[in-house]
């Protein structure tokens, strides 16, 4: 939608959302008055508009009225929030560069706020100073003090981190010292159904008592000290003490997520050599009971402590061998509050063993060292400026990193940990935020998308709220801005890392404007490289977009793995800058004129589902093996165009190519009851497309089908499933519903899920199911491409095409269509995008861009069927109409707007594949926004006949426009 500037705006504007009268002209009024004090397009007038005019009790509409109006003109990543100096100053780092700033800093330094750049400059190039000052801000204490902070040597390319050292995380979160008494609440918690009942409280007394128990029980299984012993259980109370438990008694945990299959289960715990489980008879969720323990058994795991669901009793009958948790306790109900003493360790032993999706099909297993906990405890303290007093909630899952990030950058920061057992998709989350006080709300994109549709968020108080932080998936600018609108406009910490990193490598700063969907800083201690078409480092702080590689030396990062070689998949064939090896990462960033980053996915054949990183080869396995008639397929993640959570899409290849709508969406079914039980419960095929055969390079690799897509150019072909309630014969008369979300649930779409790569890392567990009955794209729709070159198959092969006649049915006439279209980012879960293709260069380890543009050369026939302005309108506001815009190749600058000619695209299964046209003229449109004013009529032809793709290569030419417009 077109957003008038503030000063364009008019009471009646304010009134057309809904607002009475009297209101819109108060609101009006006060608008007036700040843009008569801070000009109409400042960062200044958007804070002082969201803070003393905007509520979450107004329109969502009005909200995006204020916010795209105040930014029209602004270009990249506006400033959603400012940092208030006196808030700035009370922060953590505040307080430290208050104190200290002038002795870190020198001259360089003024205040927090303009010095912070410079204060994460001096956590890379001091580590000494900068972490030896953090440790001893979070009253880290060490049996065995270290060395120094960092050794560097050749044969550890990351550095040896607090050499000497031994220590206990588990007891540094349990000590009494400055921060904490035996009397503060360590954990807030309420169970789903219990809504209505006061919320539970545990004090450090109780927790440490608790935790004591449990340890004296861990060492009575008579394991050796080291042992990996699992957990497999949702985030509750018992799990929280049974992963400090064992860390406290010198164990190791394996953390498996409570969603998985059980061959899943299984191969976690072989790989980890897992000596005990801990797990839960049934996962309750509404009036749903579902199996876990099951589960557990038919991995063949080894001896498992099943605890009964909410303290009931069991409904199941146990193995030989395995315990209840009464039975557990029972044997050490003597020791109860006796002081455990805690195992101190050095510090490069294991404490927990994690998984990431690797490329070959088998996760990576990542262990955690006894410093990483510091790690993600820092970048709490940094970043989301958990401190005492702060309740931290953030739904996952001890299977994930963030899991046990919570933990630890809650317990050893002084900070309230709150843990919803339940799902925390509704209502019933959204009054525990608000009945628990919670003051650092972490959570995944998706999950927000649900909060929004459902509006399950209304009527209650998040002011206590004082930040918020998101990872695991992409973020959607509208929906964020909608999140910050439900908490007064609170910041939002943007957070991207890894379980290998065991914490961040980017992420925002409360010292810093924060945009939606984008990253302010590289995490303190961290150094952000990207790579360029060469594969070498372009200049620090430049623009641009590649491989995202890291600077070796990072607190708390890995230094081996179980199951692969570390050196080969993190420092093998990368670049050197300054004579150090640079750490791959795999995802493609962009660094921003403005200094932001942003991410755009994985790099490598991994994707990111509901913020679980898995592998293709993964998916593929399991698909290829469903039907008979299948002969091979390739997964991909889908981003949907205005960002957030990839979809699902597998490429099928049949041996018998033909196959109806039915078989294909017969398939899907079979393709997701099979991902869902041998691989995870949270996995959905949105989308199959059928090809004759897989798109591969020269050398045989087969190509990505998504991939590249930047936030200049989205050149794709965008699909969507229209759900149909009446058709009559020949077209006629279609009542139709675009982009329909039914938002049906998954009955085990649970709990918090995640990867173990926190940038794909933890997520809410759900998934949002739409009642779509075909998310197919005919093989006549898509031509294959060969070769990383991108040749052209069949009659156009190597010749490119630099134009199509369009045909405007309704004029009669014909038009050059440029070969360069824009595809403008819409945001529907119905929408499907085949993108042009890149490939990997494997000596360099990059990759090579290209793009590709698929357009319909159509036939206009059939009976007309009108789509009147209004109606158009709806749709379009509505966002939910797939749209391939052209975009103007000579827009010189010029005081009088040029004429801006405009094709709109869908297809529908309307009878045999109908296609509607949409032949539009934008109106009184500036260079500026023709990519997004709307045409104010519209015209619906629907034909019979299937329509024809073309594949063409980008113009290199069209890549922008000239003078002073917009860059595409």
């Amino acid at each position: 939608m077109a957003y008038k500037a503030l000063d364009c705006l008019s009471s009646s504007d304010i009134a057309a959302l809904g607002i009475p009268s009297k209101a819109a002209e108060q609101f009006y009024q006060k608008l007036t008055e700040i843009v008569g004090n801070y000009g109409a397009a400042t960062p200044e007038t958007w804070q002082h508009v969201s803070k003393h005019l905007l509520n979450p009790e107004l329109p969502f509409s009005l909200h995006q009225m204020m916010y795209y109006g105040c930014y029209k003109d602004f270009g990249p990543d506006p400033p959603a929030w400012l940092p208030d100096p006196e808030l700035a100053n009370s922060t953590n780092v505040g307080q430290l560069l208050g104190r200290r700033g002038k002795e870190f800093l020198g001259s360089k330094y003024k205040d927090p706020i303009s010095s912070f750049s410079e204060f994460q400059d001096f956590s890379v190039s001091t580590p000494e100073v900068y972490w030896t000052t953090i440790l001893d801000e979070m009253n880290i204490s060490f049996s065995v003090s270290p060395e120094c902070i960092l050794r560097e040597d050749p044969s550890h390319p990351g550095g040896q981190w607090l050499p000497g050292a031994c220590l206990n995380p588990a007891k540094n979160c349990l000590s009494l010292n400055s921060k904490r008494t035996l009397d503060d609440i360590m954990v807030i918690s309420r169970d789903e159904g219990d809504d209505e009942m006061p919320i539970n409280k545990m004090t450090l007394k109780e927790l440490r008592s608790a935790v004591w128990l449990v340890a004296y029980a861990v060492e009575a299984l008579g394991l050796e000290k080291g042992s990996a012993i699992a957990i497999n259980m949702p985030m509750d109370i018992n799990s929280v003490v049974i992963y400090l438990a064992i860390v406290l008694a010198g164990y190791v945990v394996v953390s498996i997520a409570d969603s998985f299959a059980p061959s899943e289960i299984s191969t976690r715990l072989i790989i980890s050599k897992t000596k005990a489980i801990f797990t839960q008879d049934l996962i309750v969720r509404g009036n749903r009971r579902l199996p876990l323990y099951s589960r557990v058994v038919d991995a063949q795991s080894p001896m498992a402590i099943v605890i009964p669901t909410r303290g009931s009793s069991f409904s199941i009958k146990l193995r030989d061998g395995d315990i209840s948790w009464h039975d557990f306790l029972e044997r050490v109900k003597d020791s109860k509050d006796i002081e455990f003493v805690a195992v101190e360790q050095p510090v490069e032993a294991f404490t927990n063993i994690l998984f990431s999706s690797g490329t070959t099909g088998e996760p990576k297993a990542i262990p955690w060292t006894l410093a990483t906990p510091l790690k993600a405890a820092a970048d709490g303290w940094c970043h989301m400026d958990i401190r005492k007093g702060d309740v931290v909630a953030w739904p996952t899952n001890l299977g994930w990193m963030m899991g046990p990030w919570l933990v630890y950058a809650s317990l050893l920061n002084g900070a309230s940990i709150a843990l919803y057992n339940g799902s925390p998709l509704g209502s019933g989350f959204a009054k525990f935020v608000q009945d628990a006080k919670v003051t650092m709300l972490g959570l995944i994109p998706s999950l927000v998308r649900a909060w929004k549709t459902a509006n399950c968020t209304a009527g209650y108080d998040w002011t206590a709220v004082r930040c918020f932080g998101s990872t695991g998936e992409a973020s959607s600018v509208d929906e964020y801005l909608w999140l910050m609108g439900r908490a007064q406009y609170k910041p939002i910490i943007e957070y991207c890392g890894g379980t290998e990193i065991g914490g961040g490598f980017v992420s925002g700063s409360l010292l810093q404007p924060q945009s939606l969907a984008a990253f302010s800083t590289p995490a303190m201690g961290c150094t952000l490289f990207i790579l360029g078409e060469d594969g070498i480092p372009i200049p620090p702080n430049t623009p641009g977009t590649g491989e995202l590689a890291l600077g070796p030396l990072m607190f708390g990062a890995s230094s081996t793995l179980l199951n692969a070689d570390h050196h080969e998949v993190y420092f093998k064939r990368m670049p050197v800058w300054n004579g150090k090896v640079l750490r791959r990462h795999g995802d493609v960033f962009e660094r921003t004129s403005r200094g932001y980053y942003h991410a755009h996915g994985r790099a490598d054949d991994t994707m990111n589902l509901g913020g679980i990183k898995v592998s293709s080869v993964e998916i593929e396995r399991i698909c290829n093996a469903v039907d008979n008639n299948v002969l091979e397929t390739a997964a991909t993640g889908v981003p949907p165009p205005g960002g957030g959570p990839e979809s699902l899409m597998i490429a099928v290849v049949f041996k018998d190519s033909n196959s109806s709508a039915t078989d294909l969406d017969k398939l899907k079914m079979s393709f997701n009851s099979a991902l869902q039980k041998k691989l995870n419960p949270l996995f959905k095929v949105s989308y199959i497309i059928p090809l004759s055969s897989l798109p591969r390079t020269a050398t045989n690799k087969v190509l990505d089908l998504i991939n590249w897509v930047d936030k200049d150019r989205v050149i794709d072909i965008y699909v969507d499933h229209i759900k149909q309630s009446q058709v009559e014969s020949n077209c006629g008369t279609i009542q139709q519903e675009v982009g329909v979300e039914t938002d049906h649930f998954h009955e085990q779409h649970l709990e918090s899920s995640g990867d173990g790569d926190m940038n794909d890392s933890d997520s809410s567990n759900y998934e949002s199911f739409y009642d779509s009955e075909y998310d197919i794209i005919d093989d006549q729709l898509y031509e294959t491409f060969v070769d990383k070159d991108v040749e052209f198959v069949g009659k156009d092969k190597g010749k490119g095409i630099d134009k199509w006649k369009g045909v405007d049915s309704e004029r009669g006439t014909t038009e050059d269509i440029d070969n360069d279209l824009y595809a403008e980012d819409y945001d529907s879960e119905e929408l499907l995008t085949l993108s042009g293709s890149s490939s990997d260069d494997e000596e360099g380890g990059h990759y090579k861009r290209k793009r590709v543009a698929a357009i319909e050369n159509a036939s206009q026939s059939g009976s007309n069927s009108s789509l009147d302005a209004t109606q158009y309108k709806s749709i379009k506001d509505k966002q939910e109409l797939p749209i391939r815009r052209k975009r103007n190749t000579s827009c010189a600058s010029t005081s009088q707007p040029p004429s801006y000619s405009t094709t709109y695209f869908f297809i529908t299964t309307c009878l045999e594949a109908t296609k509607k046209n949409f032949n539009t003229t934008c109106v009184d449109a500036t260079p500026i926004w023709c990519n997004t004013t709307y045409p104010t009529q519209a015209n619906q032809v629907c034909t019979n006949s299937y329509t024809t793709l073309q594949l063409i290569q980008e113009s290199e030419e069209d890549k922008q426009c000239s003078g002073d417009t917009v860059k595409l």
